[in-house]
């Protein structure tokens, strides 16, 4: 709905804030509890999370906005017409296309998903290489690392509260689409140019695409499936929430272990070029997302454009 949107830019600004004030005492964990104790903490904050969670669901469905039961009346609808039509039951890789051609904006977003994954995945191997080479002290290597999450979630809370909303409000998601990834395909073609690029450059190249995805990316995902029907939101968040984030991550880091098997040596040079090229594959990928992006004035109104 228009009024969930609402929301969207204020909940994430404050998982920001949050993630940064927890990255900010990673340091002082380490030095008092060490890695040890940091792995215990997170685990108790995963369950915290996880009971949360809980809570959120027994609220959903106390005020009926559950949508488990809509989801079995649908099923129980469908079922009762493929039975009497004698329909056999649709796969989940013929509904996913059959969804991606009546809802071409999600065949996109899987595209530009999978894409921005990809490109995350390698930036953050490439960070994390040159790290291990500056800093061989695994206590000062996770105090850099909470430093940098928490700047991270910082600038992106910063972004969200104030430039987000202006953002929205004045200006045109098509164009918001298009331009997000600009600066962070700069930089890796900065890197892809360099021999041995230094950490700051490799950190800001991460630092600007984990910066672009917590405070704009997130946020025009959901915006997605605002006006979408029922079945498209659920099997499009299905599939491309988690089929699509897990495909680009995981079928990415294949590639690299492909490639390194196949020419032995395949190092952080060859790692900022491979950037360079996932960049600009995700770049076509958002402009061409953004052709069935519509405008989104200060109304909230939402059209999606027909395919070009």
């Amino acid at each position: 709905s228009v009024e969930g949107a609402k929301y969207f830019s204020a909940i994430a600004g404050l998982s920001s804030i949050s993630s940064t004030a927890a990255g900010t005492i990673v340091s002082n964990i380490v030095d008092r509890l060490g890695l040890g104790g940091l792995l215990g903490i997170a685990s108790l904050s995963l369950l915290l999370s996880m009971l949360l969670a809980d809570v959120a669901y027994d609220l959903s469905e106390k005020h009926e906005f559950d949508p488990a039961e809509e989801m079995k009346r649908k099923k129980a609808e469908k079922d009762k017409l493929s039975a009497t039509k004698g329909h056999e039951e649709v796969g989940l890789v013929k509904k996913t296309r059959d969804m991606f051609d009546r809802v071409p904006v999600l065949g996109a977003l899987f595209c530009e998903v999978v894409s921005f994954q990809s490109l995350s995945t390698v930036l953050n191997v490439c960070m994390v290489t040159r790290l291990k080479e500056a800093l061989t002290d695994d206590a000062l290597r996770a105090a850099w690392t909470g430093r940098f999450y928490a700047s991270v979630n910082g600038v992106s809370g910063l972004f969200q509260f104030v430039l987000l909303p202006l953002f929205l409000k004045h200006g045109n998601i098509t164009w918001i689409w298009r331009s997000m990834p600009l600066l962070p395909l700069m930089v890796t073609l900065i890197t892809a140019m360099q021999a041995s690029p230094s950490l700051n450059l490799l950190a800001f190249s991460f630092f600007a695409a984990k910066v672009i995805d917590y405070s704009l990316r997130n946020v025009l995902n959901e915006m997605i499936y605002v006006p979408l029907d029922f079945d498209s939101r659920y099997l499009g968040k299905e599939v491309i929430g988690v089929f699509g984030n897990r495909f680009g991550k995981s079928g990415i880091s294949l590639v690299l272990s492909g490639l390194g098997c196949a020419f032995g040596s395949f190092g952080l040079s060859e790692l900022t070029k491979m950037t360079s090229v996932v960049g600009t594959i995700w770049f076509a990928c958002a402009y061409q997302l953004s052709n069935y992006i519509p405008s989104l004035g200060g109304d909230g109104d939402v059209d999606h454009k027909k395919k070009r």
